[in-house]
């Protein structure tokens, strides 16, 4: 099949695969765009990053293969499908079945990776059961092979999700995610900037003092205790997650740990501010600053600078985290972004002074 769309690479393991549908070259746009008859723009629309300006411009490592997925048990019922969003930080519950994702086979404990699909084995668990050292070297020296797990991902058992503002939240960002022809794409809103910046603030510098949540299963996540001897730690923004290796003694695989559950109560926490009709009030009673941070370190941690477009109901708690010099730094950095602004409106599409 991949033959027929002009797509075939010398090695077509599934990490290669999972990049066609992160992003697509020109030149494999076009040989696509002439063996199926899509257009441009839903070429695009079947990609997380969409088409590339040129065949080196490929935007590939924002969404690799290299990151455990969270998926929705129930939509892998044969026959199934593999919605692009799961791959997005936020996706944690799934709109059809009210459902948390899962990210982790219960029988083999491991991550989902769609470079780790077999295509003999659609929609089972490609994952080894027991750890790669059991069994007794033979005369060769070698281990005995282990077993795949083959779990059918399907028959995952999933928790139900009980927090309406989840819903809002997830239905909001998948708005926001619409790809395609770029002209009717929508726009940043200061609503999105005001999530993301309080969501960097919550896993990067600050814990949540105060969780108000009405799903027990979050709950649990804030009020329970660590303990490591049941594989429970605490995280820096204040919930429980399970401890877990992304790959069997192996520490250089550069694999990320990702827990919907623990994800899903930080966005919990994120929407008590940006959902509450006084924002500075929210962040100050639901956030506690763990330590101040030079702004060029709170700049960095962004891949787009949100706060520059956020609420000044946020003002509070950014001047507190970055002191007087850094929010000082912040305005002027505002005050920089309204000034371009103003002038490519000034100057027109075509970039010249009207």
């Amino acid at each position: 099949m991949m033959r027929a769309l002009g797509l075939m690479v010398k090695n077509m393991h599934a990490f290669k695969l999972c990049q066609l549908t992160a992003s697509l070259t020109p030149g494999e746009a076009h040989r696509l765009e002439a063996a199926t008859g899509l257009s441009q723009d839903d070429l695009s629309l079947l990609t997380i990053n969409g088409i590339a300006k040129n065949d080196r411009a490929r935007d590939r490592g924002t969404h690799t293969a290299k990151e455990a997925w969270a998926f929705c048990p129930q939509c892998l019922t044969p026959v199934g499908r593999w919605p692009l969003w799961w791959y997005e930080s936020w996706a944690v519950l799934c709109p059809v079945h009210h459902c948390y994702l899962v990210s982790f086979c219960p029988d083999c404990e491991s991550p989902f990776r769609p470079a780790d699909l077999r295509g003999d084995t659609p929609g089972m668990c490609s994952g080894f059961l027991g750890h790669p050292y059991e069994g007794q070297p033979g005369p060769s020296g070698r281990r005995p092979k282990r077993k795949r797990c083959n779990r059918p991902m399907w028959e995952i058992d999933t928790v139900s999700v009980a927090d309406p503002s989840l819903f809002e939240l997830h239905h909001r960002l998948r708005y926001f995610m619409k790809r395609g022809n770029r002209k009717q794409r929508p726009t940043p809103s200061q609503w999105l900037c005001d999530f993301h910046t309080v969501r960097k603030l919550i896993s990067r510098w600050t814990t949540v003092q105060s969780f108000n949540s009405p799903d027990p299963t979050l709950q649990a996540r804030f009020t329970g205790k660590s303990d490591w001897e049941s594989g429970w730690s605490r995280s820096s923004s204040g919930f429980l997650e399970p401890m877990k290796l992304v790959s069997h003694g192996d520490f250089r695989t550069g694999y990320t740990l990702r827990d919907p559950i623990t994800e899903a109560c930080e966005i919990s926490a994120v929407g008590q501010i940006v959902l509450s009709h006084d924002m500075e009030a929210g962040a100050r009673d639901t956030l506690e600053i763990r330590h101040s941070v030079e702004f060029s370190k709170f700049e960095e941690g962004f891949r787009l600078f949100y706060p520059i477009a956020a609420s000044p109901s946020l003002d509070g708690i950014l001047s507190d985290l970055l002191g007087e010099r850094g929010f000082a730094a912040l305005t002027e950095r505002r005050a920089d972004a309204v000034h371009r602004s103003q002038q490519h409106t000034a100057s027109g599409p075509g970039g010249r002074d009207k």
